[in-house]
């Protein structure tokens, strides 16, 4: 597609789908706080572990729903039709790389998933999914949707979670002067704790 009013036409139509398409996610078992939408044309990220996106061509625009590794699959979707039922197709493929994945899923990588959730969850934070090849990384929020952030495991350790190592990556949003400077300071004193604890006697 080369014309300018064609494509803004598809966007449009793809802005509509991807509404519709939310609107149905919990017929699918996704909570619509799990849908992250963004970008221009808009992409939307289910969790962790799989993208919704327009692909405009070469040939007729289809969706692409993509399962991230281990899996790494991908289907798509004719956008023809009634919108409802377009967003309906979509759901229908996540359902199907949801199973897929699974089945690719070995028990070490069950396990390390399963850690890296209860790690977020045992500790108050609302886990919005567990996913990724190497390394592996769970997303994580608070209730209100003010904190979110990624824990990250960098190794497997042979499958002992307190022998590895991980990543914390946090986002804290609408912070007063003072909040931010009292986030700095608390930080300050994990790293200063971190490096005390790593450090030989």
């Amino acid at each position: 597609m080369s014309d300018p009013e064609q494509i803004d036409a598809v966007r449009r139509r793809w802005h509509g789908i991807c509404g519709a398409f939310v609107l149905l996610s919990h017929l699918h078992g996704i909570d619509i706080v799990d849908i992250h939408a963004s970008g221009t044309p808009m992409r939307l990220d289910i969790e962790t572990w799989c993208s919704v996106t327009l692909v405009e061509g070469p040939g007729a625009p289809v969706a692409a729903i993509r399962s991230m590794p281990p899996s790494g699959d991908v289907l798509t979707a004719a956008l023809e039709g009634d919108v409802a039922a377009i967003a309906a197709d979509i759901g229908d493929a996540i359902d199907a790389l949801r199973r897929r994945r699974a089945r690719v899923l070995d028990h070490d990588r069950q396990a390390a998933e399963a850690t890296l959730r209860e790690m977020a969850t045992s500790t108050g934070w609302c886990c919005d999914g567990v996913g990724g090849r190497a390394p592996l990384t769970a997303a994580f929020r608070d209730d209100v949707d003010r904190v979110r952030g990624r824990l990250i495991r960098l190794d497997r350790a042979n499958g002992d979670p307190a022998a590895a190592r991980f990543t914390l990556v946090c986002e804290i949003g609408s912070l007063r002067y003072a909040e931010t400077l009292a986030v700095l300071a608390a930080l300050r004193g994990v790293g200063a704790r971190a490096q005390a604890t790593l450090s030989p006697n």
